[in-house]
């Protein structure tokens, strides 16, 4: 009996979407205020944040989200950058209390390959002209950033995590 295989290539992006780093040391509403001034849209943060499973664990990651009157444009603005803190108590150490806590902080990134990148700006539309060139102009004119460019897709390792639905 013959058998029917069926392959899966994921080379290919469903959705065409360009994604946009940013380098900019403020907090994600700040820079999601001044995206919305300078670009005339309306990112609001999302109830729930991106959760991405890094060796194990849960990473949650600030999701903003736009989406276009007609329809046509969907405009995410996500963190880079998660850091949590953990405590942990040695109850070896002869301390006068018995104990020691020591506070560490973890930091995953959302895409490990941009690890200096602080916020990334996914414009998912289903025509790319290439007006990201123009975003990318208007978004370094705001004075808060260091800098803005096109991130080249090829060289992102870890796409599944820019799935945010």
């Amino acid at each position: 009996m013959a058998t029917h295989k069926l392959q899966l290539d994921f080379t290919e992006d469903l959705d065409p979407y360009y994604l946009l780093a940013i380098h900019c040391t403020q907090p994600p509403f700040s820079l999601a205020f001044m995206l919305n001034k300078k670009l005339s849209i309306s990112l609001a943060r999302l109830p729930q944040d991106l959760e991405v499973f890094n060796k194990g664990e849960a990473v949650s990651f600030p999701l903003f989200e736009y989406r276009d009157k007609s329809g046509d444009r969907h405009i995410n603005l996500v963190g880079n950058t998660s850091r949590s803190q953990n405590l942990k108590s040695n109850q070896n150490a002869s301390d006068l209390f018995g104990s020691i806590e020591q506070n560490s902080v973890k930091v995953s990134h959302l895409l490990p390959e941009f690890k200096q990148a602080d916020y990334f700006v996914k414009i998912s539309s289903p025509t790319i002209n290439g007006s990201e060139n123009v975003i990318v102009s208007r978004i370094n004119e705001i004075a808060q950033v260091i800098t803005a460019y096109v991130v080249d897709l090829p060289l992102v390792k870890s796409k599944a995590n820019l799935i945010f639905e």
